[in-house]
């Protein structure tokens, strides 16, 4: 009988220092992604994957997947990134979280399903799994990736032009960011508000959030997002066609990478420094920044950049009319175009320069063809953002209306409580 008792003492410690060797595991790669030290990280995911067992453990496989997305998002992999979210899909119809840990899990997973839905800009389809994140996670009201989750899932009520739901999910994570003293979270959100506004075009309240984010910049000390931060600034501005501020900013943003020495931020703003000198038609200047871009894009092998500094280059050459040169980088941009999703914003420019190019070099089939996407993709996105401010004006006026008839109520309450009150003085 004792050695019964000792055998289940023993799977009893066992268990335990597994759960607890797990849990080690986990927040040392967390804290590795969040400090940026990605190398670090991903030896330590290696050692992860061989330490846990598919079958038996679904709980651990989706930390994995979870942590290889992070650090593919971190190194900006979108495609590999997407990868690993159909797989975290994969895994969650059959994980039955056991505790409160394995619920944030859950939560996490869930999470990333909706990401991939936002990814696609399918914003009505990733509410539901942000609402399920949000739900296997009250365990943990507090916890730094509830404000997470009610923040993405506020700016997906906002793209899909309910705003003040939006609004209300936003100030939430806005409380729990407060709660945790967490002002990198804070920031975070403050630039992916701004930003989202841009994609709308609604610069003035990216420029508020913008610089509610600026104003608790000198506390981040992560340079990753302050260099984030400056691209997203740089971008506004570029959108705005105001071509000198927007390179106040990139040239910041490549500053903050500089400092980081992490070689994908550092080509993303020298690409972003080639094109704003490509529009003021600086090209020269433009191909030296462009050129330095392509050389880290290959080397890191990012291809969406690679596809924006191949054709970027190619449209420069054709401006300094070298069209053997700018046929070569087109070509080259084309080919990467048939292997790599592209942002919608950067597929616009890229038909309408096509456009320009295919044209000049004389190929007036191919041009026509480019024309013709140009135009489709621009009504796209025009009766997008056409229906975003419909459906904003609707929610604001609901929003009038709901503010209207709590004014009533509250003037009906404050007659009754005067009657009221009248009454009383009358016996008294």
């Amino acid at each position: 009988m004792k050695s019964i008792w000792i055998g289940i003492f023993l799977l009893i410690a066992c268990f335990i220092s597994v759960a607890s060797d797990y849990t080690y595991q986990i927040k040392k790669i967390d804290s590795f992604i969040t400090t940026n030290q990605i190398d670090s990280a991903s030896v330590l995911l290696s050692n992860f994957r061989r330490s846990i067992r598919s079958k038996e453990n679904p709980i651990s496989l989706l930390a994995y997947y979870d942590r290889c997305a992070n650090v593919q998002k971190h190194i900006g992999s979108r495609a590999t990134t997407l990868s690993y979210y159909d797989s975290i899909s994969g895994i969650l119809p059959f994980v039955r979280p056991l505790n409160g840990s394995d619920s944030m899990l859950v939560a996490r997973g869930y999470f990333c399903v909706a990401s991939i839905f936002s990814a696609q800009n399918k914003y009505s389809e990733s509410i539901e799994p942000f609402r399920k994140a949000l739900l296997f996670s009250e365990s943990e009201p507090d916890n730094q990736f509830r404000s997470y989750y009610y923040q993405n899932i506020g700016l997906s009520y906002i793209r899909i032009g309910q705003v003040e739901e939006g609004l209300m999910n936003v100030n939430i994570a806005f409380s729990i960011y407060d709660a945790n003293k967490d002002i990198a979270g804070k920031f975070g959100c403050l630039d992916f508000i701004g930003n989202t506004m841009v994609d709308y075009r609604n610069f003035e309240l990216a420029r508020k959030y913008f610089k509610m984010a600026l104003s608790l910049k000198d506390s981040i000390k992560n340079e990753f997002d302050k260099s984030g931060l400056f691209n997203d600034i740089g971008r506004m501005f570029n959108y705005e066609t105001k071509y000198d501020s927007a390179l106040v900013y990139f040239d910041l943003a490549l500053a903050e990478s500089k400092q980081t020495k992490n070689n994908y931020l550092i080509a993303i703003a020298q690409c972003n420094i080639g094109e704003i000198l490509m529009k003021q038609c600086l090209y020269d200047k433009a191909i030296a920044y462009l050129y330095r871009a392509l050389n880290t894009l290959n080397a890191i092998h990012f291809d969406l950049g690679i596809f924006q500094a191949n054709h970027l280059i190619a449209f420069c050459e054709y401006k300094k009319h070298d069209l053997q040169k700018s046929e070569f980088f087109q070509n080259k941009a084309e080919e990467l175009l048939k292997k790599t999703e592209v942002y919608p914003t950067l597929l616009i420019d890229f038909y309408k320069r096509s456009y320009e190019l295919k044209k000049g070099i004389g190929k007036i089939k191919e041009s026509l063809d480019y024309l013709e996407k140009y135009q489709c993709m621009q009504d796209s996105v025009n009766g997008i953002l056409t229906n975003w401010k419909v459906n904003e004006l609707e929610s604001r006026l609901l929003t009038d209306v709901k503010e209207k008839q709590l004014i009533q109520k509250e003037s009906i309450s404050i007659n009754i409580d005067s009657v009221f009150g009248s009454w009383l003085l009358y016996f008294f």
